[in-house]
This record gives C-alpha cells, structure tokens and sequence, in this order.
C-alpha cells in the first residue's frame, strides 16, 4: 500500500510540475550566455523564415502575422535554458493554431511540429522521466483528438515518431542524470578519502612529534627537579618552585602519553626507536639505491643544528617524495638537495621522466598532503609540479623561527 501511494505521489508530482513547475533542477551548472545568443539569432531567422507561412497557411491577417510568427518561433528560444515553458509555449500556439485550421491539410505547419518535438526532446533530457510521462501523454491526447479523427494514418505514424523520440531523449536524459550523480559521488569520495588522509597524517605527525616534545619536557623536570642539588645556597621559596615546576613537568609528560595512546589506530603500533632526522638521511639514500633508484645528494649552504621538529620533518619530506618517485616514476634520477639558507632550511626532490611503467603492488600513500601538511605545521611552504624535462619536483622552505600560531615545538 505504501509502494502504491508512493508511485501515485510521484505520478501527481510530476504533474505539477509540467502545469505549474520550475525548470531548475538540482545539481544543474549555470549554464553560459553564448546558447541563449545562439537561440534568438535561431528564434529570429525562423520567425523570419515563417513570417509567409503565417499568412498562407494559417491565414493570419497581414498586421498581425509578425506576432504569430514570432510565437511559433519563441519556443526555440526558450528551450535553451527553460525547456518546459518552451513546451508549455509550444502546446499553446499548437492550440491556438487550431482556430486557424483550415480543412484539407495539418493542423500544424511542419516547422511548428519540428519545434514542438525539440521541445520535447529538450524536456526528456532536463527533468526526469515522470514529467516526461505526462508530456508524452499530452502530446498523444492532442494527436488522437485533433490528427486522428481527421487522417488515421497520420496519426498513427506521428504517434510511433512521438514515442521514439520520447524514449530516446527520456533514455538520454536518464544516463546524463545517471553520469551526473555519479560524478557527484566520485567528487564527494575523494572528498572524504582526502580528508581521512589528511587527519591520518596529522596523527601521524603527532605521533611522532610526541617523542621531541617528550624529550624537551623530560630535560624541564630532571633541570626543575636537580635544581637545589646543583644549585647550592637557593632559598626555600626557589626550591618549591624548582619542584612544582618538576611535577607539572610530569604531569604534562603522563597526559601526553594519554593523547599519544588516543592518536594510535592500534596498541602494537608503538615504534620504540628515536624518530629519525637529517642525520639519518644518508643510511636513506643507500636504501634507495640497492632498491635500483639512481639518486645523488647535494647540500647548499653551512650545515648548521636544527630543531628537532624541523629535522624530522625534512627527512619525512624526502623519504616520502622518494617513496613517490618509486612509485610513480621507477628508475629515474633523482637529486636531494638540502640548502641551509638563513633563517630557513630548504630541501627539494627532484627526478626526471620515468624510464618504465608504474612500480607493480604499490598502492596510493599520503604523498603530497602528508608533505604539506608537516611543512604548514612548522610554518613553511610546500611546492610540486613538473619540470621542463617531464620529471617532478618537490620543494619545501622550513623556517627555522617557530611560527606563533602553531610551528616547531
């Protein structure tokens, strides 16, 4: 019972929209000015074109056949952007035609019939198949009521023509909709996988930013709490403070230990090894070149220290953009350059074209966005892109000054 009130609200739906609905339809692009412009040159060359018509055939007064003609040509016009009320348009001057019908030919002039059934096309591929429904049924009350009773056959072979394009534009408009919707789900996928991604790798890079900033409040407690011992001759009130300052120490070390146990997806995922920096950048090149990428180092500039969040992001940065090398250009060359620039460290990736196909049983990674998002953490900027020769590039600028709103620990 529910089904059937369901099809009968559809059915009285679709109704009210072919009498008194909108041609806006959700999800539909603004479309451009250039079809509209097409469509009234087209309205103004067949109003033209039919201007004698309306005379001979219909019998249209001299003053008024411009009028008539331009209202069997308008709906050409309309259609481009609102195709139901150039129907609606069309079905009216096909009523209006006739009381000019004279006895011994078509109710219709042909380049009326030949706008009508744009129409109707046009209104199969905009709005669904239940509109649609009650257009064709339209149509077949006016051929069967008007053409019939008149000439059988005329009839008959416009009803099969009516049908077939009635089917065909519905089908058309089905498969456009469907492709539509499609690409609606597609877009909102990758959406949402960019956005999984992108959190995953945030956690990814808390996770391991957790063992610097442990380190750095490890050295505030054993400095706060060895303070009297080193440090003879300090008032009691200094002491005291030495030692709140060691237990709030602790304190922020046991919460962040609770946060790190929130950010794992799993309890056997702890790595218990150091977090590796620029230091282990060489022992990563070696790797990836008994795995058969060609790669060289240079280095620009002083070395100088950097901040531990600093270190760990730049090797990240590299290992990650010579996982993608693998992955997406297997066998080229590749260049690792780190520049210690002033108040910046910058680090660049580059490989030229592949010299094969993608790498087999490598899936998609974080890639770019994990690199991005360590590099707009600690203030600085991520690029990527093309080179002359069909290589690929990925440059970051870490700052060394942390940034205010959120940069290195």
């Amino acid at each position: 019972m529910a089904d059937v009130r369901a099809v009968l609200l559809r059915l009285l739906g679709g109704l009210r929209t072919v009498l008194v609905g909108s041609d806006r339809v959700p999800g539909m692009r603004r479309r451009r000015a250039w079809p509209l412009i097409v469509g009234a040159v087209l309205t103004l060359l067949l109003a033209l074109a039919m201007l004698h018509d309306t005379r001979t055939y219909y019998g249209v007064s001299a003053p008024f056949a411009p009028l008539g003609a331009l209202l069997l040509a308008l709906p050409v016009l309309l259609l481009v952007r609102w195709p139901l009320m150039a129907w609606r348009l069309a079905a009216l001057t096909a009523l209006g035609a006739l009381a000019y019908w004279q006895q011994g030919q078509l109710p219709w002039h042909p380049f009326e019939i030949i706008v009508y059934l744009a129409t109707l096309a046009a209104v199969g591929l905009r709005h669904p198949r239940t509109v649609l429904g009650w257009v064709w049924a339209a149509t077949m009350l006016a051929i069967w009521l008007v053409i019939y009773p008149v000439n059988r056959d005329d009839a008959v072979a416009a009803t099969v023509i009516v049908t077939l394009l009635t089917l065909a534009s519905g089908g058309i408009g089905a498969l456009i909709s469907a492709r539509r919707q499609l690409a609606v789900e597609t877009r909102r996928t990758e959406e949402e996988q960019a956005r999984s991604a992108l959190l995953a790798e945030r956690a990814r890079i808390a996770r391991e930013l957790h063992d610097v900033v442990a380190h750095h409040m490890s050295l505030i407690a054993v400095q706060a709490e060895t303070a009297p011992y080193r440090l003879t001759g300090l008032p009691a009130e200094a002491n005291a403070e030495f030692g709140s300052i060691s237990g709030a120490a602790r304190e922020a070390l046991v919460e962040m230990r609770r946060l790190l146990g929130v950010l794992r997806s799993a309890p056997d995922e702890i790595e218990r090894a150091p977090q590796p920096g620029l230091a282990a950048l060489p022992d990563l090149l070696d790797r990836v070149r008994r795995a058969g990428t060609p790669v060289t180092r240079a280095t620009e500039g002083e070395p100088y220290p950097v901040s531990a969040g600093v270190d760990v992001s730049a090797y990240r940065i590299v290992q990650e953009s010579l996982s993608n090398v693998r992955r997406h250009a297997p066998g080229a060359e590749v260049t690792v350059l780190v520049g210690y620039d002033p108040g910046a460290l910058r680090v660049e990736v580059t490989n030229g074209p592949a010299h094969s196909g993608p790498a087999p049983g490598d899936g998609p990674g974080h890639g770019l966005v994990g690199m991005r998002e360590r590099a707009t953490m600690l203030g600085g900027t991520l690029t990527a892109g093309r080179t002359d020769d069909g290589g690929f590039r990925v440059r970051a600028v870490l700052p060394l000054t942390p940034d205010p709103d959120g940069g290195d620990p």
